[in-house]
């Protein structure tokens, strides 16, 4: 009686959307097996599929993002993956509906609150935007901190990371099944190149709407600004900032370069995506559906890490034909990071000076 109730919700809340949707159809801590050098864990064989009998499970994924990140990003094939690897080590017993586009809403609002409410089971975002509702994914925030992937991958992969993925659990009541590597953030402007941080000085720059980002951004001299994702193509076009930064993910996928002349690699921030999953729903499926689901998380999880460079290459090669790219050298990025410094000295007082000294200690051995 339960299932039909919440698939009855969601046909409901896709009639009042007005939106026809396109569908297709690990503790996390090791996630199934967690290598000592801090590589993606490595996914459980899957040839007893046919032997699955955990149960049916008809779930639904609410997601925001688009049919473009959904075929061209790291991010977006992972969790295809996901979807795919569920329903073959169940043997098509666990079915995954996607909803894409903000079919089912568009918002974190909506999305975190389909999920807590139960309205349907999974979703994605990224840990920027996830601020309001829990202060777990504060490393991700420190500026200038990561250098690469692999320490974003040694962080999340951690004792750490650990605990962050159960704070999330304690104070969202969500589960992060897959760590999704979005990319560096990086900065676009419409004036002139920038390469010190005295090009930044008195520029409009549109940013996300977490506090640390915020002042990152203002350390370096600029008037910063939070606009919804939604509308920063156009206020990019009317002139309302001067420039915005993103992964070349979205800069792409959006078409910013269509009102951005200047992109430098500043690198500022790493976008970390996580696909949530409620945990209320995944506690209430039997031990054997809920394993499948962290071995697919796995195999997801490994996909995206071994995905996200060669794509982000890619971009970078197509964005080096549509604006003037700028790429710094690790000197000139060092003289970035010391001006944002106060950004650093907001995190360690509101979180304290060890916690902020556990995560670099974690990053940079």
């Amino acid at each position: 009686m339960k299932k039909i109730l919440s698939l009855l919700l969601v046909v409901a809340m896709v009639f009042v959307s007005g939106c026809g949707a396109a569908t297709e159809s690990q503790s996390l801590s090791q996630q199934s097996a967690e290598s000592s050098n801090g590589e993606a864990p490595k996914e459980a064989e899957s040839d007893n599929a046919a032997a699955y009998t955990g149960g049916a499970y008809e779930l639904v994924f609410a997601s925001n993002t688009g049919d473009t990140a959904f075929s061209n990003s790291a991010y977006g094939q992972a969790i295809l993956k996901f979807i795919e690897e569920t329903e073959k080590r169940s043997n098509g017993e666990i079915k995954i509906t996607l909803y894409k586009g903000g079919a089912l809403g568009s918002t974190v609002a909506e999305l975190v609150g389909g999920v807590q409410q139960g309205s349907f089971e999974f979703t994605n975002w990224t840990t920027a935007n996830l601020g309001e509702y829990t202060d777990a994914f504060m490393p991700f925030n420190i500026p200038f901190l990561f250098s690469d992937a692999s320490q974003i991958h040694k962080l999340v992969d951690s004792e750490l990371g650990e605990e962050m993925i159960q704070q999330v659990i304690d104070d969202t009541g969500m589960r992060i099944l897959v760590w999704l590597d979005i990319g560096f953030r990086h900065m676009t402007n419409s004036k002139h190149p920038i390469t010190s941080p005295d090009d930044v000085k008195g520029l409009k720059i549109r940013v996300q709407s977490d506090i640390y980002q915020i002042a990152a951004i203002e350390a370096l001299g600029a008037s910063a600004t939070s606009i919804a994702y939604s509308e920063l193509y156009a206020a990019l076009q009317q002139k309302v900032v001067d420039g915005q930064e993103n992964p070349l993910q979205n800069i792409m996928d959006t078409a910013l370069y269509e009102v951005q002349n200047y992109l430098t690699l500043t690198s500022h921030i790493y976008g970390q995506g996580v696909l949530l999953m409620g945990n209320t729903q995944f506690e209430s499926m039997s031990e054997e559906a809920r394993q499948v689901l962290l071995d697919s998380a796995a195999v997801a999880q490994r996909f995206c890490r071994e995905k996200s460079s060669a794509v982000e290459n890619s971009l970078l090669e197509t964005l080096k034909e549509k604006m003037e790219v700028t790429e710094l050298s690790a000197e000139e990025l060092e003289v970035f990071a010391k001006t944002a410094q106060t950004a650093w000295d907001k995190i360690a007082a509101d979180f304290g000076q060890d916690a902020l000294d556990r995560v670099v200690t974690i990053v940079e051995n």
